[in-house]
């Protein structure tokens, strides 16, 4: 069995995580239950697995700060343009902390 598979059977014994999404006000336990059982939500466990078990783990940028200068290097721009840094939409995923970057993330500047 895979890890991704153990880990979703986790979640079967263990219902801290489905716990924690019906806690929102927009969700409930049939919604959480269909999230859980997806195989794009397998898919994202073993992603997310594989990215943590990598020596060093692999590096999602969610530092930037809002105001700070928007740099274009390591973010595109999501919906407006500007010089600052408004919020992230997706972060930037880096080969580890200070490494190379393997994609640019996605940020919504503003002026």
């Amino acid at each position: 069995m895979n890890v991704a598979n153990m880990i979703c059977k986790d979640f079967e014994k263990n219902p801290t995580f489905g716990e924690y999404l019906c806690s929102y006000r927009w969700s409930d336990e049939t919604i959480v239950y269909r999230i859980t059982q997806q195989k794009f939500f397998e898919k994202c466990i073993t992603l997310s697995w594989l990215m943590a078990v990598q020596d060093p783990e692999m590096y999602l940028d969610e530092d930037v700060k809002q105001g700070t200068n928007f740099d274009k290097d390591h973010y595109r721009e999501y919906t407006k343009s500007g010089p600052l840094f408004l919020c992230s939409i997706w972060p930037a995923l880096y080969l580890h902390k200070n490494g190379p970057l393997m994609i640019k993330g996605v940020a919504q500047a503003c002026n």
